[in-house]
């Protein structure tokens, strides 16, 4: 009995060290604020999955690739950081998410559609963030 409380006292210390790991962030469609989402994140900045704001269930996403640039569109020397991920939901490819970093500009995020190639750009809605991180914040955003 002590040896099945031990193992239980353990996985759960695990389990709760793995959420305490993550972080959020909260985004809003720029052309409706009303659609917003929550990207949670893995402690390495890797995105895992996204849930959007009045849905109950979360969406899973895998990591396809990274991009990078030295110099962003505009003529204007910059260095960006691109990270593409899969959504899958309920086992179906239905679209990607493109997270930008651009430096002191932030983290851009772009869903294409798959159905219709349709892009969705989301910028970071300002002040949702946890005080001391520009970015992010511990807990979900809904």
């Amino acid at each position: 009995m002590k040896k099945t409380i031990g193992i239980l006292t353990i996985f759960f210390t695990i389990s709760f060290n793995a959420f305490s790991q993550e972080k959020f962030a909260c985004f809003e469609n720029d052309n409706n604020s009303n659609l917003q989402i929550s990207i949670c994140f893995s402690q390495n900045g890797k995105a895992r999955y996204v849930k959007y704001k009045g849905q109950n269930e979360t969406i899973p996403l895998f990591f396809k690739k990274t991009e990078r640039s030295e110099n962003a569109p505009g003529g204007h020397p910059r260095y960006w950081i691109s990270e593409i991920y899969v959504e899958k939901y309920r086992g179906m490819v239905t679209g990607t998410y493109t997270f930008t970093n651009a430096g002191s500009h932030g983290l851009d995020v772009t869903f294409t559609r798959k159905k219709d190639n349709k892009e969705f750009y989301f910028s970071i809605i300002e002040g949702s963030q946890d005080p001391d991180d520009g970015t992010y914040r511990k807990s979900p955003c809904w």
